[in-house]
């Protein structure tokens, strides 16, 4: 790893970087019913972009909430519920991803968030649940499974 540097998205570029790496992921087609993201998630979510030294490598978005209750997270209490977290496949196992995603984290605790709510509809869900239990320390709270008939 050289220069890896995590921010908000900031600008018209990175803004152009996150949605570019958006068609990246609808492309490889990996995760069920993926599109690639449109402008409009700059307009209603926190987005940030990861880079190694200057190049675009994986986005992470999402929105806070607070709680009407749930069984995992008690009335009133602030949440995030992340939509898209996403690495380019030649950075994936190397720890940047659990980088990010913690760096993501200490910020949103630093602002009183107090959860993170995350859903995944990858195709290979071991791997991903391996990696957000193992990795990042995430609890799973709910599974939904189908089955073509």
């Amino acid at each position: 790893m050289n220069d890896i540097r995590i921010f908000e998205v900031r600008n018209d570029e990175d803004k152009s970087n996150v949605l570019g790496l958006s068609k990246l992921w609808e492309n490889e087609n990996i995760t069920y019913g993926y599109t690639a993201c449109t402008k409009e998630i700059f307009d209603s979510n926190r987005v940030w972009i990861i880079h190694e030294d200057y190049f675009a490598i994986g986005f992470l978005y999402g929105k806070q909430e607070k709680s009407e209750g749930m069984s995992v997270i008690p009335k009133d209490a602030s949440y995030f519920v992340i939509d898209d977290f996403y690495l380019v496949p030649n950075y994936r196992n190397k720890g940047i991803g659990t980088i990010f995603f913690e760096y993501v984290e200490q910020q949103l605790k630093n602002e009183g968030i107090e959860y993170v709510l995350l859903s995944t509809a990858t195709k290979n869900h071991e791997k991903i649940t391996r990696f957000y239990t193992e990795k990042v320390g995430l609890t799973v709270w709910t599974t939904t499974l189908f089955k073509k008939l």
